[in-house]
């Protein structure tokens, strides 16, 4: 099954291989076969759609077990924190390993989530950069059968 961006490669190429009309820089394309893969790229979409969409909500899980992790080293520093009243340098040490703990925590949470926004991102931009080429291409398609119908 082609992806979007492989139609768009098929569309694009028939574009590139038609033949043109003398003295312009029009081109004559086989309808048929335009209208064929605009059918096939409309069918696509929608999957790819969905893909990219699922692809956020797994960059948010990971997100969510980041923080979930980030809670529960947050939680044992604290209960470590706990135990360790009685002595003076004890405790000391135990607030300073806590923050470490904590800030540590935060870092991994932080970078976690940015990772994961990136790649969503990403996944949109290229989705986006596609469609973008399949509205030029039918922009061009319509151009091009507005002027056979004109001249």
């Amino acid at each position: 099954m082609d992806s979007v961006f492989e139609l768009l490669d098929r569309l694009e190429a028939l574009v590139s291989r038609a033949g043109t009309v003398p003295w312009t820089d029009k081109r004559i394309v086989d309808e048929r076969e335009v209208r064929s893969l605009l059918e096939m790229l409309r069918a696509r979409l929608p999957a790819e759609l969905a893909e990219a969409h699922r692809l956020r909500a797994a960059a948010e899980e990971v997100l969510q077990r980041a923080q979930e992790q980030a809670r529960r080293i947050v939680t044992e520093a604290q209960e470590e924190l706990a135990h360790r009243v009685d002595e003076h340098e004890v405790v000391r040490h135990a607030r300073t390993k806590a923050e470490e703990i904590l800030a540590r925590a935060r870092e991994e949470a932080d970078e976690t989530r940015r990772g994961a926004e990136e790649y969503a991102r990403q996944v949109l931009d290229d989705l986006e950069q596609g469609v973008l080429r399949v509205l030029l291409s039918i922009r061009k398609g319509k151009e091009i059968l507005d002027r056979r119908r004109e001249g």
